[in-house]
């Protein structure tokens, strides 16, 4: 998987498992501030709203600002789903460190373009 699936989707979904959407918004938000708090140097952080969801007993939904990003971002959650699954049926999928995704996903370039 590639450095533009966490540039997209942050490194973790939303994850709804019960009827409080609200508090399960509010705990992603702290979540995701607290991530970035921790690995942070000089960077701006980026919009803390979720890309995607999983809602337990329904599926996935990805957000966008407009129809195009929305359909880019389920583009990548399919695609990465699928690639996990493989690599879980190939004898196990591992990720990155979360220091290694903040990184990622807080590339210099990237951030360059929000300055």
């Amino acid at each position: 998987m590639t450095p533009e699936h966490i540039i997209r989707t942050k490194r973790v979904p939303w994850v709804i498992d019960n009827e409080d959407v609200e508090d399960a918004l509010r705990h992603f938000k702290v979540a995701y501030q607290a991530y970035f708090s921790a690995y942070s140097n000089t960077e701006i952080m980026l919009d803390s709203n979720p890309k995607y969801a999983v809602i337990k007993n329904f599926g996935v939904i990805s957000f966008g600002r407009t129809q195009k990003e929305a359909d880019v971002i389920n583009d990548v959650i399919s695609h990465t789903m699928t690639a996990v699954l493989r690599a879980d049926k190939l004898g196990g999928y591992k990720s990155i460190s979360i220091a290694d995704s903040f990184d990622m996903e807080y590339w210099e370039l990237e951030q360059n373009k929000l300055k």
